[in-house]
């Protein structure tokens, strides 16, 4: 009798190690699965003043609440400094000499269209202007 009680302890033992087994495994494929909060970044790119004119392009970026956007800003300029600003999320390039480039990441935190501007003295009135569009 004693043989036969050892063998279902053992039994036991083997169940209990399986269905450990397949526990972890089940964390380890949920982990995977996780909502990608952390490490999503969504990279664009803007060109501004090419062939001299006073525009962004593209003048219209979209970008989804919560998400990271990190912007190149290519200056096609040959003469003119430029910079780009978003001031709902208080986004300032600082000037990007002729020629040059720049950088620069936002975490948007708030839905709607939120104004993109150049406010290098009468750029903006001369068009350089966009939108970013937050869904």
């Amino acid at each position: 009798m004693i043989l036969g009680r050892k063998g279902c302890e053992t039994s036991a033992m083997r169940k209990l190690a399986s269905l450990l087994v397949v526990a972890l495994l089940s964390l380890g494929v949920l982990t995977g699965c996780g909502g990608g909060g952390g490490g999503n970044v969504k990279e664009l790119t803007v060109e501004m003043g090419i062939n001299g004119e006073m525009k962004f392009t593209p003048d219209v970026l979209e970008a989804t609440k919560g998400e990271t956007i990190k912007i190149t800003l290519v200056n096609k300029d040959p003469n003119v400094a430029h910079n780009f600003l978003i001031p709902a999320f208080n986004v300032n390039s600082g000037q990007v000499p002729p020629g040059q480039t720049a950088t620069v990441e936002v975490k948007v935190t708030q839905s709607g269209e939120h104004d993109i501007i150049c406010d290098v003295p009468g750029h903006r009135e001369a068009g350089m202007v966009g939108k970013l569009i937050v869904n």
